[in-house]
């Protein structure tokens, strides 16, 4: 069974039990996806493992997950505006802070996720995944496929009128 989207995460409660949570949240939950995709009526699927990374060299650990978000979202194509069917297959590496300046010391390889009084909202933390894994340019993969799609789009050539040179004769009406 999937954890309800509103639920709130208790981080370091996941991470003392080394718990592994999966979840299916509707896209219609997700209110910065819903406004990206042209039908919200799809869902995303996942899985978070929650562990604790040991202190490196300066004495640092932190609660951490790792897990995948997938989804096959519609969107638009910014080359020829028709759909486009996108699927989405993420990893997450994911490092639980307190405070912002607390993200500036995650390591690269982990995004930094700001926790809330210890805890997190699932489908927030969800979205946020979601919305760094989908292109930044949504487009159909070959050009072609784009032109084969707005071929019959294309405006008439228009007929060429004759050219009109209305001071052509003005030299000759100088001379006079």
């Amino acid at each position: 069974m999937s954890p309800d989207p509103a639920q709130w995460l208790e981080i370091a409660a996941l991470v003392a039990k080394s718990a592994r949570i999966e979840f299916e949240l509707p896209l219609a939950r997700m209110p910065r996806i819903a406004s990206l995709v042209r039908r919200a009526d799809g869902t995303v699927r996942g899985a978070l493992q929650f562990h604790r990374v040991a202190p490196d060299e300066s004495g640092r650990g932190f609660d951490a997950a790792d897990g995948n978000v997938a989804a096959a979202l519609a969107l638009t194509c910014q080359r020829c505006l028709d759909e486009l069917q996108v699927t989405v297959d993420a990893e997450c590496h994911l490092a639980f802070v307190d405070t912002e300046s607390a993200a500036a010391l995650v390591p690269e390889a982990r995004d930094p996720v700001v926790m809330t009084q210890g805890r997190v909202e699932l489908a927030e933390l969800v979205e946020e995944e979601l919305l760094l894994a989908l292109p930044h340019v949504p487009k159909h993969a070959a050009s072609t496929a784009c032109a084969d799609r707005t071929e019959g789009a294309r405006l008439p050539a228009r007929e060429e009128a004759p050219t009109q040179r209305p001071f052509a004769g003005l030299r000759e009406l100088m001379k006079k």
